[in-house]
């Protein structure tokens, strides 16, 4: 018996190193990427049309933030004139110790819209993928509520601009579960000269759609005026994450049209954007199923 001794102790010593570097190893891949996506989430995580959010990597479901955050815009009237610069920032009410954000700015065809720009290069940073901008928060930026950056409108009207932006309000534990992920919106109208205005098609589009939702009849109603008589327009409803859940084509007539589009299953409760493609432009509304 004395013999097996000294083996088994040496097996039971390798037994418990091999453990202890495993699990070194996990820790510090762990800490690698908490370290990462303290300094700033990865592109396309704002919840924006096609995006995904942050709860790919924090966990749970994503909130409305309406109610619980606010852009500021230095522009009037909440309208932006080509060329110029604007200041804004985005604050949120209901943070922790330790917050981050993404915001990008994107134009009726969910492209970018005009120029994001870091002001506060200690709290924020520019990251960018797919083709766009996006503005995050930096590691030194987490003990914020409020980010402040600028943006320089389109050289040319594009229509509205929507600001899509998620928020992050972590527990502190450096891992994904217990965070709240918020998502929330605002658009920007261009500048309107009073003065023998005559509106773009776009623009008489994108004032008159209306979109409501029918839980007992699972159907959408669409309301819009078309200037122009295109032979048809597609519908897409849109998931908070960004996937298409339905999609559909209809003929649509010159003036007002009232669509009704039938859904081929119910909606959950949730945060639902509609987009209407149609006359080689895109409006899009929120809808929110109770």
């Amino acid at each position: 018996m004395k013999k097996l001794l000294f083996p088994s102790i040496l097996l039971s010593c390798y037994f418990i190193l091999n453990s202890f570097m495993n699990n070194s190893a996990l820790f510090q891949v762990h800490n690698q990427k908490n370290d990462f996506f303290t300094n700033g989430a990865p592109a396309s995580r704002t919840g924006a049309p096609g995006e995904a959010n942050c709860t790919g990597c924090h966990l749970g479901t994503a909130n409305d933030g309406t109610t619980t955050s606010s852009i500021s815009f230095s522009g009037n009237n909440n309208e932006y004139q080509s060329g110029q610069t604007y200041n804004m920032s985005l604050s949120i009410s209901n943070g922790s110790n330790k917050n981050g954000f993404q915001i990008v700015a994107f134009d009726a065809n969910n492209s970018n819209a005009g120029s994001l720009t870091v002001t506060d290069p200690t709290n924020t940073s520019i990251v960018t993928g797919s083709g766009n901008t996006y503005i995050n928060q930096t590691s030194s930026g987490t003990g914020q509520t409020t980010w402040s950056f600028d943006w320089v409108a389109p050289s040319s009207n594009v229509g509205p601009v929507t600001f899509y932006y998620a928020y992050n309000v972590t527990n502190s534990n450096n891992g994904g579960d217990g965070d709240q992920i918020y998502l929330a919106q605002q658009t920007i109208q261009p500048f309107v000269d009073p003065t023998g205005f005559s509106p773009s098609p776009y623009e008489t589009l994108s004032e008159s759609f209306n979109v409501n939702y029918s839980r007992e009849l699972n159907q959408l109603l669409l309301t819009f005026t078309s200037q122009n008589q295109s032979p048809y327009g597609i519908v897409k409803l849109y998931s908070i994450n960004g996937k298409v859940i339905f999609s559909n084509d209809f003929a649509v007539g010159f003036g007002d049209n009232n669509e009704i589009i039938n859904l081929q299953e119910s909606l959950s409760k949730g945060i639902y954007l509609v987009s209407l493609f149609l006359d080689n432009n895109v409006v899009s509304k929120k809808i929110i199923v109770n």
